[in-house]
């Protein structure tokens, strides 16, 4: 629930939504509420991110990383920052870390996909999409597999028929 969250405000900060205040620092949030200093880094970069402060939002999140390698939510944040902004050799590299860690993430397939579309890749784009849907069809994630057969639909037709 807490992971849902999390990439549900990310998601409402990215499209342009400000339900954050200004930022403080990460220990501050942390030693006045009951959140790890982890969370509140994560909740700083989001803050960040609302204020338009990407580099800022990317260390703090990478700070995140660094505490603990195995946090998938703070490589899926940077990923889609590097997304948001273009970049999107970083956050597919940010998706492969996400892969290394949890190979069954199909959000981390999605957001590759996203980025291959985006890159003007289709059909390397529909491959991640194919195994997302497997990895929440596994996972019985009702919401990611309808997702995902949504986006498989629309690129599918982006493939001229002599690629498919």
């Amino acid at each position: 629930m807490k992971r849902i969250l999390v990439l549900g405000i990310i998601a409402l900060v990215l499209i342009g939504c400000n339900p954050v205040k200004e930022p403080g620092s990460a220990q501050t949030i942390a030693a006045n509420t009951s959140v790890s200093l982890e969370e509140s880094s994560i909740q700083q970069g989001i803050d960040f991110l609302a204020k338009g402060r990407v580099n800022e939002a990317i260390q703090s999140f990478q700070g995140v990383v660094a505490q603990d390698p195995e946090n998938t939510e703070a490589l899926f944040a940077i990923g889609q920052v590097y997304m948001k902004v273009g970049s999107f050799d970083n956050a597919i590299s940010a998706g492969r870390e996400i892969l290394k860690r949890d190979p069954q993430n199909g959000d981390a397939y999605m957001m590759m996909a996203g980025c291959y579309d985006m890159k003007g890749d289709p059909s390397k784009a529909i491959d991640f999409v194919k195994v997302a849907i497997v990895t929440y069809q596994q996972k019985k994630d009702t919401q990611g597999f309808q997702r995902a057969l949504e986006v498989l639909k629309m690129l599918t037709e982006k493939v001229p028929a002599d690629e498919k």
